[in-house]
C-alpha cells in the first residue's frame, strides 16, 4: 500500500518547467518523478483550447505559482485505474478508509492523509510545501463548496 501511495504521489509531479496553461503546447511531454510519461494536449474546439494531460482535463482555473514551478490540477488521479484499486482493496480491506482527518481538506481524505505523510518524511518535505503553498488546492478537492 505504501508503494501505491508513494508512486501515485510521484506520478503527479513532473521534472521540468511546464509553465502556465496558456503556454502549454499540444504534444508537450514530460516525465513524472516516478518516471512515467505525461503528454499534454489541447482541444482546438474549446474556447482558448482546453488543456488535457494523458486525456484528463486540467482544472481550468489552475496554474497557481509556487516556488520552483506552478501547480496545475487534474480532476482525477493519473495512472490509477479501477482494477488496481479493486485489487488493493481485496489485499488490504482494513486500509480502505483511514481515520478521518479534520483537515486541511475534510472532504478529500486522500489529500489530507497524503499531506500528513509527506510532512513527516524529510525527503518529501518539498512536496508537502507545494501542497500547502496555496489555499487554492482545497478548492479542487472533491465536494468543495457542498
Amino acid at each position: 500500500m505504501r508503494s501505491f501511495v508513494r508512486s501515485t504521489l510521484l506520478d503527479h509531479f513532473v521534472v521540468g518547467d511546464v509553465g502556465e496553461q496558456e503556454t502549454i503546447r499540444d504534444g508537450d511531454s514530460y516525465r513524472t518523478l516516478s518516471g512515467k510519461e505525461v503528454i499534454f494536449s489541447r482541444d482546438p474546439d474549446a474556447s482558448g483550447g482546453r488543456v488535457y494531460v494523458n486525456g484528463t482535463p486540467l482544472v481550468e482555473e489552475s496554474g497557481t505559482p509556487v516556488p520552483h514551478g506552478s501547480l496545475l490540477f487534474v480532476d482525477r488521479l493519473l495512472f490509477v485505474d479501477h482494477d488496481r484499486v479493486e485489487a488493493l482493496a481485496r489485499l488490504h480491506p482494513w486500509l480502505e478508509s483511514g481515520p478521518l482527518l479534520p483537515g486541511p481538506w475534510m472532504r478529500s481524505q486522500f489529500l489530507s492523509h497524503a499531506l500528513r505523510r509527506l510532512e513527516e518524511r524529510e525527503g518529501f518535505a518539498y512536496m508537502a510545501e507545494y501542497m500547502n503553498a496555496t489555499e487554492e488546492l482545497g478548492r479542487h478537492a472533491q465536494g468543495y463548496g457542498e
